[in-house]
């Protein structure tokens, strides 16, 4: 698949399988839990831009503009976020994971990776710094 250019298929086919833990955590490859968080970057930024134009077209008005607070504007990072979830996230490339929840504002997946690192610090400070900003 990834010679051929067709490894979002690939991802897409896997998701369903990894969320129903039909294939175990210690079983899956990091190289493809790459290809996945990758193959989300594009879907999420069109997410953010149609959310931030549905608030400013007054669809929603929530403080916390995230998929937490506002699933129904946020269903490609809501689904991303419970994938996350489902993994062993040592195989996770935590940079582009930590990069990609802390841009779209994935906290919860946010919070279990650092945790699961055991730094239980990070996430909070994360957390405090964007009530600061409100």
């Amino acid at each position: 698949f990834k010679a051929t250019g067709h490894m979002n298929v690939y991802c897409a086919a896997l998701e369903p399988f990894i969320v129903q833990g039909r294939i175990p955590r210690g079983e899956m490859d990091s190289e493809v839990l790459s290809s996945i968080l990758q193959s989300y970057a594009l879907p999420l930024e069109e997410e953010e831009q149609a959310a931030q134009q549905a608030i400013k077209d007054g669809v929603d008005s929530a403080i916390f503009v995230d998929c937490d607070h506002c699933p129904s504007l946020f269903p490609v990072a809501c689904r991303l976020q419970q994938l996350v979830l489902c993994v062993d996230v040592s195989r996770l490339d935590l940079n582009l994971a930590i990069r990609l929840f802390t841009q779209y504002r994935l906290w919860t997946a946010l919070v279990h990776v650092y945790c699961a690192l055991g730094d239980y610090t990070s996430p909070l400070e994360l957390l405090v710094g964007e009530c600061g900003q409100l």
